[in-house]
């Protein structure tokens, strides 16, 4: 679930401590089985426990990442 304010936050680029996230960053993903792709950042999907990100591959796949598994700077 996502409030309505931090969907909007999202989408304007407002990053907070939280969620240093924004809609077309660029990501890599540090674990799993794409380790080390690079993706692109296109919805927040949860905010708790941890921020949550939908992010799209270079491939055209996406998937749901929690923020601990993505590196962004």
């Amino acid at each position: 679930m996502v409030t309505e304010a931090t969907q909007q936050a999202f989408y304007e680029g407002s990053k907070t401590e939280k969620f240093p996230l924004t809609v077309n960053d660029v990501v890599s993903v540090k674990e799993g089985p794409r380790s080390g792709s690079r993706a692109s950042v296109i919805q927040i999907e949860a905010e708790a426990p941890e921020p949550q990100y939908l992010i799209e591959y270079g491939d055209g796949s996406d998937e749901i990442v929690p923020l601990s598994r993505l590196r962004w700077k």
